[in-house]
């Protein structure tokens, strides 16, 4: 049987899940491939930190969340870089 050799990704990505468990796992998991991870539990911390982080080539955000909906925060990303893709996630 042939194993398995997963590719080498690179770039920095923004992850948002209000829940921690999900975040850190889900950033490990990026991290072995290659990405560069910035993680927040808070979509409001996540909007503040593009103002003044790393470039962010894409970022991944939860559906479900208390404080602002994954769409409402993709929203909010748009009218602050429209050029940054955004990938809403629920399960």
């Amino acid at each position: 049987m042939q194993e398995f050799e997963p590719g080498v990704g690179s770039g920095n990505i923004l992850l948002v899940d209000d829940e921690s468990t999900v975040l850190e796992t889900s950033s490990m998991m990026l991290e072995l491939l290659g990405f560069s991870v910035t993680g927040h539990t808070s979509p409001q911390s996540a909007l503040d930190s593009l103002k003044d982080c790393t470039p962010i080539d894409v970022i991944f955000t939860d559906l479900d969340m208390p404080e602002m909906n994954g769409r409402e925060f993709a929203n909010a990303v748009r009218a602050i870089s429209a050029d940054i893709p955004v990938i809403v996630v629920s399960g």
